[in-house]
């Protein structure tokens, strides 16, 4: 119909166009031959008139002089044609007048001009020609408007069959990923049409609710797992407590580890549920822009009592000027979990150093150490919640430092890489956006 219609628009415009040109060739025709019409001489005038009459080529169907008061003197116009604005008394000489009329059913285009001697000198002709023109481009468009519609139709239909068939596709995937299928995919076919991007951005959609709903999980069965042993724990302690106690000392030493069990416990949920918030996104509100070097300094001062008693050389390097958008507290607390695990797993006697600096132009925060590293096939395992490495399981925690430090990076739009030195390994933190 749309196309149907615009076609429709189109023939008019075209019919008034070549109408309306027709119409402006005529009367500029007209005029051209009015003003190359003898004036000064009757007989010449006479004779130039009686000859445009009956030359075909000329086309002069028409042609006559009045005198000032509209007396018929020569032609074949016997009655003066009434020019809107010409007038003999008072009319310029030679300014051209323009007028449509009907003589004897004929549409006619007259154009007339009044001489130095008031005279009026008529020139006209048939406009008929613009009518027939007219009947022809009618009849030519009804003939094309058929076809036009006809083709139109043919279009719509198959292009409606190619839609409905490649929406009956998509909406059988959907049924089968609302059917629990997380796997499935829509089809796209890479032709640049919008349902193609629209499958593609749902495709993505899907790949990162299938895995979220993968690391829940996870996250779920690490929870009970990692829950569940101090829970345990705790509640071993609290039944020898009861059964096994003979004083009121060792009944509160008992109760004393017991809650130690729970703290543990209710450290984990309260890792979870930071890591939660950070991956919703709700903290964009409180960014500014920062200095990382003061940032670098505080943390330095913040561990040095503790690289001391563990007599660890530990030292700080800020060679960077670019500030970056973000919050302060978040990215401090990026900074200090990767100190703390870097101070955590190196041996007495190593080295851990914190430094800003720059690549390119992008500020990189980097914490190196000399302890015994992450082997290669642990690099992305070591993202993960709760993961922690077999040589390291001796050690306090609970896996969940390094994925605050992935979730405060994603927040800022930050890059976390970890290299093997061998011995050691660097963390590294590029912060290469909001950078100014």
């Amino acid at each position: 119909m749309l196309f149907t219609g615009s076609t429709l628009l189109l023939f008019a415009f075209i019919y008034w166009q070549t109408i309306s040109a027709e119409t402006l060739r005529i009367e500029r025709e007209l005029t051209s031959r009015l003003l190359l019409m003898p004036k000064e001489d009757d007989a010449a005038l006479a004779e130039a008139i009686e000859m445009r009459l009956i030359t075909p080529g000329h086309r002069l169907n028409y042609a006559g002089l009045f005198s000032p008061t509209g007396q018929p003197l020569m032609g074949n116009i016997y009655t003066l044609p009434k020019f809107p604005h010409l007038n003999p008394k008072d009319g310029s000489p030679n300014v051209i007048h323009k007028i449509d009329m009907q003589i004897e059913n004929e549409q006619v285009m007259m154009v007339g001009e009044v001489l130095k001697d008031r005279r009026i000198l008529v020139i006209g002709r048939s406009a008929d020609s613009v009518d027939t023109f007219g009947s022809v481009l009618i009849e030519a468009m009804e003939r094309g408007i058929i076809p036009a519609v006809f083709l139109s139709l043919i279009m719509g239909l198959i292009t409606t069959a190619q839609s409905h068939a490649r929406i009956k596709i998509v909406s059988r995937s959907i049924e089968k990923i609302m059917q629990g299928e997380l796997h499935v995919r829509l089809p796209t076919r890479n032709d640049g049409v919008e349902i193609d991007h629209l499958a593609s951005s749902v495709n993505t959609m899907l790949d990162e609710i299938e895995l979220l709903m993968e690391d829940a999980k996870s996250t779920g069965g690490n929870i009970a797992h990692d829950i569940r042993a101090p829970l345990t724990w705790v509640r071993t302690r609290l039944e020898r407590a009861c059964r096994t106690s003979q004083s009121h000392q060792e009944l509160m030493t008992l109760v004393e580890q017991g809650i130690s069990g729970l703290d543990h416990a209710l450290r984990i949920v309260s890792a979870l549920l930071r890591i939660g918030q950070l991956e919703n996104r709700q903290m964009r509100s409180s960014f500014t822009q920062l200095d990382l070097g003061t940032i670098i300094r505080e943390v330095g001062e913040m561990f040095e009592p503790l690289a001391e008693e563990k007599n660890i050389a530990f030292t700080v390097q800020i060679n960077v000027a670019k500030r970056v958008s973000g919050d302060g507290e978040l990215i401090s607390e990026a900074i200090v979990n990767l100190v703390d695990n870097a101070l955590k797993f190196t041996p007495e006697g190593g080295k851990v150093r914190v430094e800003a600096t720059e690549m390119e132009g992008i500020p990189v925060i980097r914490v190196i150490d000399n302890g015994p590293g992450i082997h290669p096939d642990e690099y992305d395992l070591v993202r993960n919640r709760f993961y922690r490495s077999n040589h390291n399981r001796h050690e306090k925690g609970n896996g969940l430092g390094l994925n605050i430090v992935r979730a405060i990076a994603q927040l800022h739009g930050f890059k976390v890489t970890v290299q093997n030195l061998n011995p050691g390994c660097m963390f590294e933190l590029s912060c290469f956006t909001n950078q100014h």
